[in-house]
């Protein structure tokens, strides 16, 4: 059984992971204390605690942040850290967020951003783990991405990403984690992302790789920690083994 585990990144910025296929939850944030509570606090009441130099984190869980509140958020340009667990995060919204240029970690779930919204905060140039779980982005989308140079964790779902979308982010040479959910990932889509070069962690949900497929990348990167729809394969070399350092959220 797996055990919860909790450690500060070299740059101090909130960051966790759920591994939700091994059982357990990660939870990586130096200011976790300052930023959320048993009864979650109102933004306003968060953004008041960033202004005084408590936290440079908002958590956001149980509550939809409206346009008002993204226009609030991006006008606080010491924040590092945004979960938005409520959503909802809209395109021109996204356009408000550059502002934010020490933004290192943003997770908006519910948030149906296209492509024009991430290219927005593609422009974030800080930003180091996105995670947009129910986005609405296209595989010509992902494109925008190449100007994150600091990306090191990515975590999408979008009804619209295909197998295609494997080869633009092959192109993203600084990732570390990525997590792609109900895309359907094919044998060629896997054998592009092998070519990552700084790649650890891989999980996939709802993909479309055969046995075959993952023989080959088992075979081509014995390296990486693999997750498939929140399981090990059988034949993962790594299926015994966690990172010592677990991949941020």
């Amino acid at each position: 059984m797996c055990r919860p585990n909790a450690l500060c990144s070299s740059f101090a910025v909130a960051l966790s992971l759920l591994w939700l296929g091994c059982g357990r939850t990660i939870e990586r944030s130096s200011e976790r204390s300052a930023a959320a509570t048993d009864i979650e606090r109102s933004l306003e009441q968060q953004l008041e605690a960033v202004a005084r130099g408590l936290t440079t984190s908002v958590r956001v869980e149980n509550q939809s942040v409206d346009s008002e509140g993204w226009r609030k958020l991006a006008s606080v340009p010491q924040l590092r850290e945004i979960i938005a667990d409520g959503g909802r995060l809209t395109d021109p919204d996204c356009l408000q967020l550059v502002e934010l240029t020490n933004l290192r970690h943003l997770r908006a779930r519910l948030s149906p951003i296209t492509d024009s919204g991430l290219q927005a905060i593609s422009r974030i140039s800080s930003l180091q783990v996105l995670n947009l779980p129910q986005a609405e982005i296209s595989d010509q989308g992902l494109d925008a991405l190449q100007d994150l140079q600091s990306l090191v964790q990515l975590r999408l779902g979008s009804p619209r990403l295909t197998a295609g979308c494997c080869n633009r982010l092959s192109k993203l040479t600084g990732l570390k984690y990525l997590h792609l959910i109900a895309v359907p990932v094919d044998d060629r889509g896997l054998e592009q992302l092998a070519h990552l070069p700084n790649l650890q962690s891989l999980y996939l949900d709802g993909s479309a790789v055969t046995a075959a497929g993952w023989s080959t990348f088992y075979a081509a990167r014995p390296d990486v920690h693999v997750h498939v729809d929140q399981r090990h394969r059988d034949e993962d070399p790594q299926r015994h083994a966690h990172p010592g350092t677990p991949p941020p959220r």
